[in-house]
């Protein structure tokens, strides 16, 4: 079992995690995008449509929104493509991940992940909205391991022309009800942005017993 075979149901019973649909950011204020990024964005998304192509939406449409998100980001982020994450191999928490924001410095290896993206296949939001969630899970997990108190993590389910946003919180997933066309890409990167200012705070060390 791997990320990309978890379902909701797995969700609920093998994570113990709770999905309710809310509205995540809706202060989000949108940036003015650099007008290179505009001009891709329009020339490629009729070609990105065309190829019909995960790997074509991936490389023409996604990539460049989350690189100029990762650009802009004043934590100094890092960003991972195609990362192996395996976290707890034996209930399935281990495979690739499209996507992954980290807020350790670190570029070789991903460290504090904040926000994990998953592409929807074939556009199937049905598929995708576990697998990205079972991430989620194993990011908090790992952070919790690394003595990175994170309070939540984010995920994005992205086809390059539609983006969905979700939280971690706890054992809460909230699902935007809120779905973001290519045309809200302004928006799309305010809310990454947002996403990359949580804090993280160290776990406190258990206190040392006396010795009678």
């Amino acid at each position: 079992m791997a990320f990309s075979d978890f379902t909701l149901l797995d969700v609920r019973d093998k994570l113990g995690l709770t999905v309710v649909m809310g509205t995540l950011f809706p202060d989000a204020s949108p940036v003015t995008l650099p007008a290179w990024l505009t001009d891709w964005l329009d020339s490629c998304m009729p070609l990105a449509t065309a190829m019909g192509t995960e790997k074509g939406r991936s490389e023409l449409l996604i990539s460049p929104l989350l690189i100029h998100a990762y650009k802009l980001a004043p934590s100094r982020p890092t960003f991972f493509s195609g990362v192996e994450f395996n976290v707890d191999p034996a209930a399935g928490l281990k495979g690739f991940c499209d996507f992954l924001f980290s807020l350790s410095p670190d570029q070789f290896l991903p460290d504090a992940p904040v926000i994990v993206v998953v592409e929807a296949k074939n556009d199937n939001y049905a598929g995708a909205l576990p697998q990205c969630i079972a991430e989620m899970y194993a990011a908090s997990l790992f952070n919790r391991s690394r003595g990175r108190d994170i309070e939540s993590v984010y995920g994005v389910i992205s086809t390059g022309l539609d983006w969905n946003f979700l939280r971690l919180i706890g054992a809460e997933v909230v699902y935007d009800s809120v779905r973001y066309g290519l045309r809200d890409a302004p928006t799309i990167v305010a809310i990454l942005l947002e996403m990359l200012e949580v804090p993280i705070a160290p776990i406190p060390a258990a206190p040392i017993a006396e010795v009678a």
